[in-house]
């Protein structure tokens, strides 16, 4: 239990939630091979069936920093994603943090635990492919 805690399991499987409201699949908690040969840790990975499209996002339980937004960035790149969301439970990410994180194609959630359900869901973008 302390290790569901401490790796924020809890927190990859309520962004689960939120993703499988969109009619979303989804697989928690994946290591992913990239094409350098490094095997990546990804939160969660979000797919449609049907269409060749994916996007992956991480969950982070802290401020989000230049730091967080490279790391997730060079992940997708050697992965093959195009797109990523950030889902964190920090207040008032600064709008420079913001400005990187969609220069790389990343949307930051932020605030998750004081959202409505209805209004995550609807931070998800279908356009945003």
């Amino acid at each position: 239990m302390i290790n569901f805690l401490e790796s924020n399991y809890w927190f990859e499987h309520g962004v689960d939630y939120i993703l499988r409201k969109k009619n979303l699949h989804t697989l928690v908690g994946y290591d992913v091979l990239g094409n350098s040969g490094v095997w990546h840790e990804i939160d969660n990975i979000a797919y449609y069936k049907n269409e060749n499209y994916r996007f992956f996002c991480e969950c982070k339980n802290s401020e989000v920093s230049e730091k967080d937004i490279f790391i997730f960035s060079g992940k997708m790149i050697d992965i093959g994603g195009i797109s990523g969301y950030i889902f964190t439970t920090s207040k008032n990410v600064s709008k420079e943090i913001k400005r990187l994180a969609r220069s790389k194609n990343i949307e930051i959630i932020e605030d998750v635990l004081k959202k409505d359900l209805e209004i995550l869901v609807n931070d998800i973008k279908e356009g945003y492919r």
